[in-house]
Order: C-alpha cells, then sequence, then structure tokens
C-alpha cells in the first residue's frame, strides 16, 4: 500500500534553508583552507640575501686562514663571487617559489666549495707583525730598528735631534715635541755625570746616588774610557747607550793624553839604566813609541857629545849602520880608544851610538865607557 506523505510548506521552507546553509559553510571552509603564497619576487630578494650572506661567510673563513697567501685567498674569494653570481641568476629564472627553494641550498653548496682550507708547509713564513716599540728607549739603549712604523722613525729622528743638540750644548728647539726633550735631557744629563767623573777627586762619590740613568751613564762611561786609554789604548764599550759612548770616548781622549805622557816619562827613567828597551807587549803603537822617544831622549842625554874608551880587550867594531853585520864592519878600534857620541840611535829595541857620518858603535858597558 503506497502512503503518501505530504510536507506542509513551512516546514519545507525550513529544509530548504538548512540545505543552503551547509551549502555555503561548505564553501567557506574551502575558501578558508587556500591560503595565498608568497610572492615570487619577494621570494627571489630573500634567496638572493641568503646568497650574498654565504658569500661574506664564506670570505671571513678565507681571510683569518694563516695557511693561505694573498694569491690564493683573491683566487678563492672570486670564485666564491663567480659561484653567487651563477646562483643569483637561476634564482632570479625560476618559475615559481618551489624552484627557488630548490635553488637555495644548490647556490650556498657552490660558494662554500670555492674554500678550500691552507695546508700549513715548512716553506711558508707568514709575514710579520710589526711589533709597537719605544723610540725613546731604543735610542737610549743604542738599538737601530728596522721593522718600525712612519711615527716610531719620526720619533726616533727627533729624540736624536734633541740628544745632539744637549750634547753640543744647544740651546733646545722652540716648541720641541717631547721626544725632542728627551733626547736633549738625555745628553744635560749625561754631560753632568761626565763632568762629576772629571772631578772625581773633589767629590764625594756617595754624593751620586740618587742620579739618573744617564747621569751614570755619563759618569761611568767617561772612567771607564779614561782608564782604557791608561791600561792599553784599547777601547771596549761595554754600554751601546748614546751618552755611555760619547763620554767614553771622552774619557779616552783624555786618558790617552796622560798614558802618552806617562809611557814618554817611564821610558824615560829606563833609558837611565838600560841600553835596551823592553818588550812592552800588548800596549798599543802610540804606547810604545811615547815609550821609546822617552827612552832615547834619556839616552842622548846620559851619552851625547860625551867621550868614551873603549874597554874591550879584544877592541870593538866600527859599523856603516846600526844594523850590525861582519859585512858592514868599516874598522876596528883597539882598547883605549876614545870616541864622541854625537846621538844616540834605537835599533830593533837596542841603543847603537853614532859617532861619526855612516859610523856606529855598542852603547855596551861592558865592552865601552
Amino acid at each position: 500500500m503506497l502512503i503518501i506523505f505530504t510536507i506542509k510548506q513551512p516546514i519545507l521552507e525550513l529544509w530548504t534553508l538548512g540545505i543552503n546553509q551547509a551549502k555555503d559553510a561548505g564553501i567557506a571552509n574551502v575558501d578558508h583552507a587556500h591560503q595565498p603564497g608568497q610572492e615570487v619576487d619577494s621570494r627571489k630578494a630573500d634567496a638572493t640575501k641568503a646568497i650574498d650572506d654565504e658569500v661574506q661567510k664564506v670570505n671571513i673563513q678565507i681571510d683569518k686562514d694563516k695557511n693561505l697567501d694573498n694569491d690564493a685567498k683573491n683566487k678563492q674569494k672570486a670564485d666564491a663571487t663567480d659561484a653567487a653570481k651563477n646562483a643569483k641568476q637561476m634564482i632570479n629564472n625560476a618559475k615559481d617559489a618551489q624552484d627557488i627553494l630548490d635553488l637555495i641550498p644548490t647556490g650556498i653548496a657552490n660558494i662554500d666549495k670555492s674554500y678550500v682550507p691552507g695546508k700549513p708547509h715548512t716553506d711558508y713564513v707568514p709575514l710579520p707583525t710589526i711589533p709597537v716599540h719605544n723610540a725613546i728607549k731604543d735610542f737610549n739603549n743604542g738599538i737601530m730598528r728596522t721593522d718600525t712604523t712612519i711615527i716610531y722613525d719620526n720619533n726616533y729622528k727627533n729624540v736624536r735631534s734633541g740628544f745632539e743638540d744637549g750634547i753640543n750644548g744647544l740651546t733646545a728647539a722652540e716648541k720641541s715635541s717631547k721626544v725632542y726633550m728627551a733626547g736633549y735631557k738625555m745628553a744635560v744629563e749625561g754631560l753632568s755625570g761626565m763632568k762629576a767623573a772629571q772631578s772625581i777627586d773633589k767629590i764625594n762619590v756617595s754624593d751620586l746616588s740618587g742620579k739618573s740613568a744617564e747621569f751614570n751613564a755619563g759618569f761611568n762611561g767617561y772612567l771607564a774610557g779614561l782608564k782604557a786609554a791608561m791600561k792599553d789604548l784599547k777601547k771596549s764599550y761595554d754600554n751601546d747607550s748614546p751618552v755611555y759612548k760619547f763620554t767614553y770616548d771622552k774619557g779616552y781622549a783624555a786618558g790617552k793624553k796622560q798614558a802618552i805622557k806617562i809611557a814618554h816619562d817611564d821610558g824615560f827613567k829606563q833609558g837611565k839604566d838600560s841600553k835596551e828597551m823592553p818588550k812592552l807587549k800588548g800596549y798599543s803603537k802610540e804606547y810604545i813609541e811615547a815609550f821609546r822617544q822617552g827612552f832615547i831622549k834619556r839616552q842622548n842625554l846620559e851619552s851625547k857629545n860625551k867621550t868614551f874608551n873603549v874597554l874591550a880587550d879584544s877592541g870593538i867594531y866600527v859599523h856603516s849602520s846600526g844594523v850590525f853585520t861582519k859585512n858592514n864592519r868599516v874598522r876596528k878600534m883597539k882598547k883605549g880608544d876614545k870616541f864622541t857620541v854625537k846621538n844616540v840611535v834605537l835599533v830593533d829595541g837596542v841603543t847603537r851610538y853614532y859617532i861619526n857620518e855612516n859610523e856606529y858603535v855598542t852603547s855596551d858597558k861592558n865592552l865601552v865607557g
């Protein structure tokens, strides 16, 4: 039996409304599920920045590598730049977002390949780093450097200029720099020390305590030079400072004059009792010459213009030279013969009497007197 239901109008309208609402809600859910993607141009810009950032990172790694020389660093940086250029070109030509995303890691990998760490090897010597030196201190210590900067060289020049002006007794330059004045002060203090050393017999050495290093260098330098000259006239610097060397030379010059005088006086004394000059080993030529002159001078005072007798039983020979040989015998003088000494000469450390032109005889007191 067929049963037919009749839907009244109000119910039909409600049912139709429900269907329409469900339809609209479904469409809204579908629309909400689809979110618009980032624009391709914006993605390309972000990708390009990522490529540039990677190049910068790789360049920093290259610069820090101490086992790479400059040529190798420049080559690797250029390779990184080329790899970045190729990556950016491919990104720029990409059609959609996925292509761009795929190209970024590939570009970064190619850039990273550009950096090849250097390997240390025995013949590689890294460029030295120029150390920071003190020009004033170096000058005062007598140190000359080559691994210096322009500022250091100017300071060294100025401190030396100040020292030279001070050591020569000049007035300090107007508007002088601190380094100039440092050099000037070195000289002034050094000269004060030298002056004290020159008056060592008039001052109390204990009064010199607490003086500056430059004062002490001048004091000690002068006395060291004086002592060296008095001993053997051989220079020997124990200190390389300009103050010490300058005052040492001054002391040496003063000591040399004294040493020469002493040598002459000693030779003069020796000449009274001996006809043969001592060897004087270890002494300078200047000292020996001064001694010789003193020795001969005394010999002449003792013998010149005096008359001597031949004492030797067998007589003595007269030679044509102060160097006696059988071949230069001129004649023979018998015991008791007399002769007058016109001069005394020194031959190989031994004195000879010069009695006439080209005639020499012995000065041995056992043979003549």
